[in-house]
């Protein structure tokens, strides 16, 4: 028995301090009642969001194919001097 606990790595008790961390951290929101309010709180609007952050990843992705459609064709000038600030490393 002795043996099997000395040889587990240094990652699994590490592991196993951060679940006894969290399970203390669950125990006081079960003691006191106005963290334990604002805890069901958290959890009852958790799916709401879950749904506004999906819905700001849809606008992040719509708004990325908008510029990529739009500002295709922009080439790059082909003088240094040119001012525009399109490089080959600084295009679209």
């Amino acid at each position: 028995m002795m043996e099997a606990v000395i040889k587990l790595k240094q990652a699994t008790w590490t592991t196993v301090l951060r679940v006894f961390r969290i399970m203390r951290i669950f125990k006081m929101v079960k003691r006191f009642r106005q963290l334990h309010k604002i805890f069901n709180t958290f959890v009852v609007a958790l799916p709401n969001l879950v749904q506004v952050g999906s819905l700001l990843v849809l606008f992040l992705i719509i708004y990325a194919v908008l510029g990529e459609f739009l500002f295709a064709k922009v080439m790059i000038p082909t003088d240094t001097m040119s001012g525009s600030g399109l490089a080959v490393h600084a295009n679209f």
